[in-house]
Parts: structure tokens; sequence; C-alpha cells
């Protein structure tokens, strides 16, 4: 008797130890860190992107800041000036071919011309899906010259024409009668093109993974099985030829088998799944550190690095007693910049910046 309600106490410090973010796996880097303090225009940064010239740019709750590494330079909507970025929250960047910087916001999408430093900003004139009283741009890709894909709050997949500023809508499932319902069939997170075949696009959507064929229109679903039978992508890894990694809210880290269509899963915490569903298993961002690393945000977990060859998981935590620590355990997203140089953002707590050299 003593020995099994040992083992049970055993069991349950365990849980609560995990719980509580012990974990067995952790490693210590070296950080420094970015915030308002430094000139950012909010702790809250949405996206990060390295373009041609070598600037950072970042997206953030409340405006768009681009950055040469000493300074930053700042821009915020006016609704007195239409100059002016189109929004202050920034979800998506993208750079064409012309460098020009185009940035989805949380209701419209603007165009960055450096020589003129101005913003063009662009809006759908058609009447908006029910219940969708915005145009929230979450992911920009290209698509052939002069024109660029956009993944969409509620409005679909969305291809812009960048000499006509035309938008042309391209419902996943037909619009419903709600706000919830359109949010969920007709939401796009995340878009790439298929690396041998250019005719497809692989989209993120709050119902699964999806493909596009671009000239046929034919749409293909692919949702795996998890724990809570929730398929609410966030992000896609597809810089080999037969596979995506995705990852998204309370999904863990998924690989998709493009050829074979089958996926495997691997979450950050199994043991909390069952007990404490959700929390520790979303994973909004996947980067690639080396061919066998991935580097994910868990959400409330710190920063997390995945080997590939072992299915395993190790962790950078905070370390309040460090100097160069991390800044905190709630990781929202990590980026790769060519230095590689890591970024990490945190969901209130700015950029905790992690520099190889």
């Amino acid at each position: 008797m003593k020995r099994i309600i040992s083992y049970r106490i055993l069991s349950w410090i365990l849980i609560f130890l995990l719980f509580w973010g012990v974990n067995f796996g952790q490693e210590r880097l070296n950080f420094y860190s970015i915030t308002e303090d430094q000139g950012l225009p909010s702790n809250v940064v949405n996206v990060v992107m390295e373009d041609s010239r070598g600037f950072i740019w970042f997206g953030t709750r409340s405006g768009l800041s681009m950055y040469d590494g000493q300074s930053f330079r700042n821009f915020f909507y006016s609704n007195k000036d239409s100059s002016t970025i189109i929004n202050h929250e920034i979800f998506a960047l993208y750079e064409d071919d012309n460098n020009h910087i185009w940035i989805g916001t949380k209701d419209g999408l603007s165009k960055y011309n450096r020589k003129t430093n101005r913003f063009q900003n662009f809006y759908p004139e058609v009447a908006p899906p029910t219940g969708v009283n915005f145009f929230q741009v979450n992911a920009i890709a290209p698509s052939k010259p002069g024109e660029l894909w956009l993944g969409t709050t509620g409005w679909g997949l969305i291809k812009f024409d960048k000499e006509s500023h035309e938008f042309f809508q391209i419902p996943l499932k037909p619009f419903g009668k709600s706000w919830e319902e359109n949010r969920k069939n007709n939401t796009i997170n995340a878009i790439c093109q298929d690396l041998e075949n250019p005719g497809i696009l692989w989209l993120a959507t709050q119902d699964g993974l999806l493909s596009y064929h671009i000239v046929s229109g034919k749409k293909m679903s692919y949702s795996a099985e998890n724990f809570f039978n929730y398929n609410n992508y966030t992000s896609l890894l597809h810089d080999n030829p037969n596979e995506i990694w995705v990852s998204g809210w309370s999904t863990g880290l998924k690989l998709f088998d493009i050829q074979n269509k089958t996926w495997e899963t691997y979450i950050p915490f199994p043991e909390l799944s069952r007990k404490f569903p959700g929390s520790r298993n979303i994973i909004h961002k996947i980067t690639r550190q080396s061919d066998s690393t991935l580097w994910v945000g868990v959400n409330k977990a710190g920063l997390a690095i995945f080997d590939i060859p072992s299915s395993s998981f190790r962790f950078v935590k905070k370390d309040s007693e460090y100097r160069y620590s991390i800044l905190s355990d709630n990781v929202k997203s990590v980026w790769k910049t060519s230095s590689n140089t890591i970024w990490v953002s945190h969901w209130d707590e700015g950029l905790s910046v992690l520099d190889p050299q």
C-alpha cells in the first residue's frame, strides 16, 4: 500500500513540475533584449522580416519599425495623413522585386515606397462577408509578376493585382451567415508555394492544412488527428520538397508528408495534454536552425529546440538570476535572419535576441 501511495505522489510531483515550467532538457543561452525602452513601437511584435538591404523590420501591435542594428525608425497610422500606414496593428510583411515593403494590417494592405518615404493604402471595394467588419491580412506571398497572394481573416484567399489594385476573392468554403462561421471557414494564417509544383499553394487555415491549385481552382483539405480535435494552424515551414512542418493552436508540432498524405505529430507536453488541455502545446511559428534542428516557440513553456532525429524537445527558459536570460517563457514566435540571429517575440515583453557572434 505504501509503495502504491508513493508512486501516486511521485506522479503528481512530476506533473506539477512540468506544469510550472521545470524542464529537465533546459538549455542556457545568451540573449539580449529589445523593448519599448530601446525604441520599439510596442512590446508585442507580431512579425519580423529582414529586407534585401539587411534592415530588420518589425510589425507590432502599435506600428511598423525599421531597425538598422542601432536605432529604430518607426511608422505610425494617422487619420490626418493619408500617406501614413493604413492601420497600426501589423501581422504580415513582404518585400517585392522592386524593394517595396508590403504590410498586412488589422484593417487593410499598405505598400511602403522607400524613394518617397510614403505609404500607399489599399482596401477591397466589395462588401465584406457577414459579420466581418475589418480586412485583416495575416500573410503575404508572391504570385506571378504583378500579383500577390493574401491570407486573410474571414475573407478567404485574395489575389491582389499590384497594377490595377484590384482584389480577387477566392473563398475556401462558401461564405456563411455569421462571423464565427466565416472566421473558421475562411481564415488563412500562413501561405507557401509548393517547391516542386509552383501551381500549388499550401494554406494554414483555422480548419486544417489546405492545398489550392491555382489553375483549376481545386482545393484539398488535410487535417491531422490530435488530442483536442482542433486544427487551427498558424505556421508553415516548407523547405524540403516532400514535407511541410505545421504548427498551431493546441496542435503541437506536425510533419506532413506530401507524397503519402500522412502526418507525424510531436507534442511538447503529452502528459499535460490529457490533464491540462491546450495551453502548453500552442506553437505559433517554426524556424529551421539546421538540417536536424528546428526552433519553435511554445506558449508558456519557453523557446523550444526540436531535435528531428530523436524527436525530442529541449527548452530555453527564463532564469531571473541570469543576466543574459531569455525575457519570458511566454514565447509568441521565432524568426532567423541571414546572420543566423534568432529573434524571439513574447506576448507583451518585447524581443529576446540570440546573436551567434
